[in-house]
């Protein structure tokens, strides 16, 4: 099984990207209907049911998603009838959003796919993306990630696996000089020496 998360952090987020956003992540195997049940289902943020799954409507979360009304929506996609991968969408700040998905319980060959499948989407959308951080096992999940993203010189310490970040914030990390790097248009992609064998891109 695997612990960890991937964080990815974006600008200019809008009704029709969310629109586009889940229908690629659907094409490729993550799901927002369970395969067995077809229900949808947020994650409850409300103090009296914390936690709680919430059914509602194809319609309801893409709306929910946009975040207008809120700071933060959580819920489910699904790879299949029992396994999920949590992801919790943040405002940042009022033009920055972060993509939180939790990859505990994932076997080895769903962890690699959804990396790559999420690595996919990055490449495909470099005009809004400002940071992407792969961490299978959570050992850089107590490094201020909204900071170093926004351009803070919070050290990265200790590096998550892949790590891409715009050229001129991994300028000023001079602990990401051992870790392996190319182009990815204006950003940069690190790789820890030593990375989870389970991810390759």
């Amino acid at each position: 099984m695997s612990d960890g998360f991937i964080y990815w952090y974006e600008t200019d987020w809008s009704a029709p990207r969310v629109v586009a956003r889940l229908a690629e992540l659907e094409k490729h195997g993550l799901l927002l209907a369970n395969p067995e049940s077809g229900v949808i289902t947020e994650i409850s943020d409300d103090w009296d049911t914390l936690g709680n799954q919430v059914v509602v409507q194809r319609a309801d979360l893409l709306r929910h998603a946009v975040l207008d009304d809120s700071t933060e929506l959580t819920f489910q996609f699904w790879i299949t009838g029992a396994t999920d991968v949590i992801c919790r969408v943040r405002r940042v700040k009022s033009n920055i959003v972060v993509h939180e998905f939790g990859l505990d319980g994932l076997t080895a060959a769903e962890l690699a796919n959804t990396v790559r499948v999420l690595y996919a989407e990055v490449g495909g959308n470099l005009t809004h993306s400002l940071g992407w951080i792969a961490d299978t096992i959570g050992a850089s999940e107590e490094v201020n990630w909204d900071a170093v993203v926004t351009g803070d010189k919070t050290p990265i310490r200790p590096v998550p696996d892949i790590l891409i970040i715009p050229h001129d914030i991994a300028a000023e990390h001079p602990e990401l000089a051992a870790m392996p790097s190319h182009p990815l248009g204006d950003l940069v992609v690190h790789t820890r020496p030593g990375h989870d064998e389970r991810i390759e891109l």
